[in-house]
């Protein structure tokens, strides 16, 4: 359910759902590591979904760390904010998208800039609309940051990486 100008979500969009969102509906292997976003009421009050002109921007000011090619297209890994009692760093992946030319490992983003586009997933066999997946994810310090992919961060995740539900946490 979702009203005019907002967002809305089937239950396999949102985080630890097990369920699918497309083709049938079914279950996934694991459980589901972030936020799917990819419809929301227009003014008419219809459900519409996002194309691949959606630009993404940087939700907080950090640090690209790596581009990785994911399932649909590329995940933009950003550090925003490190967690010194426990040595480990939050970051933010942006997946399924089309990273901006300028957006490399090593560039300071802040909060607002834009990072890329959605990946155009029209011509893939899995008929999944586009869409924008957001994880906000702690990993340790330890982790070298061209291991910070889809190997890693697959559920059951390693120990010291943890998901946290991107409605809920607040980023400075």
């Amino acid at each position: 359910m979702c009203h005019e100008g907002t967002w809305c979500f089937y239950e396999g969009m949102l985080l630890c759902s097990w369920a699918k969102w497309w083709a049938d509906f079914a279950y996934r292997k694991s459980s589901h590591e972030g936020l799917d976003i990819g419809m929301y009421r227009d003014i008419n009050n219809k459900t519409v979904w996002v194309t691949d002109q959606l630009k993404v921007p940087a939700m907080a000011r950090g640090t690209v760390l790596n581009i990785c090619r994911d399932f649909l297209g590329k995940s933009i890994i950003v550090h925003h904010r490190d967690c010194p009692e426990n040595n480990a760093r939050f970051i933010i992946i942006y997946a399924h998208t089309r990273p901006g030319p300028d957006i490399i490992p090593g560039k300071t983003v802040n909060k607002g800039d834009i990072l890329g586009t959605i990946a155009d997933t029209s011509n893939r066999k899995s008929k999944i609309p586009c869409h924008l997946h957001i994880s906000i994810t702690e990993v340790p310090d330890t982790i070298n940051n061209r291991r910070l992919n889809w190997d890693l961060f697959a559920s059951p995740a390693p120990m010291g990486i943890n998901h946290y539900n991107p409605w809920m946490f607040k980023l400075k």
